[in-house]
């Protein structure tokens, strides 16, 4: 039998792992880095060269990209930044050049993880930013509900100048104090939720869901969900989670409650939650998400959307403009780690 001359070995051997090594290689210095923002909408306000003074270099920003500009504005660019643009196992093999991905936001559901793990594509995402502004949407949900804000505005303005009365109590307000919210969800939000409740009185239930493990202050879930005035969600979509409040979980929940979601669309069984509103086993839902954004004709969003029990805001509890800059200064912070051959906020 015919031995394989070593230097042969070493070829068929070796040539993969060269393959490896340059797929992992080290980051660009920053100021040799062509970096691309592919939707800097959300966060730059309109004033989209806030994105290179933040990184202290030049970017090229565009507002929106479409699928099919997505190749074509990565090009050769080392770094990218996505709030919601896919990037996935075609975009990485298409963009050669592609090293770093950006996510200027927290849930990273557009970014292929195990795609960019094996070419060895650092990834990123900005956790904390708008923690803040997500509670204080939930504070709003809960005094609107509590204090008939609209409907009595509404009478003060069509009725009032006819009134008989000093005063017109037409609309019936209820005390927060005293009244629990379940917590679904033990993160930075849901801690700030949880302190600002506590300042209204309200009794704080936090919820244990099924195959965590406990804490000492957790109640189960369905015990939660039976004594709770008010559900708020504050999980991350996963596929534990997708879909987890369905008819189970809504029958589980004291009858008349409210349903407050200010975390992901997919959370929710959309047409189970719109049948609860119909039943009035929910008696209000406040959602700042949904399914589909934004809902389409005659999808179970646009149900959600027009029922007379929900009250729907466009995505928008994270969007002060104080988290706004925070999540470009954070997104700046990470491109800039990265490229010092640092960890910052990576998840691969």
């Amino acid at each position: 039998m015919q031995r394989i001359p070593r230097s042969l070995l070493l070829c068929v051997f070796m040539v993969p792992l060269l393959r490896v090594a340059d797929s992992f290689a080290a980051p660009p210095p920053l100021q040799n880095t062509r970096i691309v923002v592919l939707d800097g909408f959300t966060s730059d306000q309109g004033s989209p060269e806030v994105w290179s003074e933040c990184l202290g270099h030049p970017a090229t920003v565009y507002a929106r990209t479409s699928p099919d500009l997505v190749l074509k504005r990565i090009g050769d660019a080392q770094a990218v930044l996505t709030s919601k643009v896919v990037i996935d196992e075609p975009v990485m093999d298409a963009c050669k050049q592609l090293q770093y991905v950006g996510v200027t936001a927290t849930g990273y559901n557009m970014v292929d993880l195990d795609a960019a793990r094996k070419r060895g594509i650092a990834v990123t995402h900005v956790p904390v930013y708008s923690t803040a502004s997500v509670a204080q949407m939930v504070a709003a949900y809960l005094t609107h509900d509590a204090s008939a804000v609209s409907a009595l505005a509404a009478t003060a303005r069509d009725h009032w100048p006819h009134a008989l009365d000093f005063c017109s109590l037409s609309h019936p307000m209820t005390e927060l104090a005293g009244k629990r919210l379940a917590l679904v969800g033990r993160g930075a939000i849901g801690a700030a939720v949880a302190r600002i409740a506590e300042a209204f009185e309200m009794e704080v239930l936090w919820a244990q869901l099924p195959g965590r493990e406990p804490k000492p202050d957790s109640v189960p879930l369905r015990n939660a969900l039976a004594k709770a005035d008010y559900v708020s969600l504050h999980v991350p979509l996963a596929e534990e989670t997708q879909a987890m409040v369905n008819v189970d979980f809504l029958r589980a929940m004291q009858p008349g409650a409210v349903l407050i979601n200010t975390a992901r669309g997919g959370l929710l069984d959309e047409d189970a939650v719109a049948a609860a509103l119909d039943s009035g086993l929910l008696r209000r839902a406040y959602l700042d998400v949904l399914l589909q954004e934004p809902p389409a004709t005659l999808s179970s969003s646009l149900r959600l959307l027009r029922h007379a029990r929900a009250v729907v805001t466009p995505h928008a509890a994270w969007g002060t403009r104080e988290a706004r800059r925070r999540c470009v200064e954070a997104s700046a912070a990470n491109v800039r780690a990265w490229a010092a051959g640092e960890r910052l906020n990576r998840l691969c």
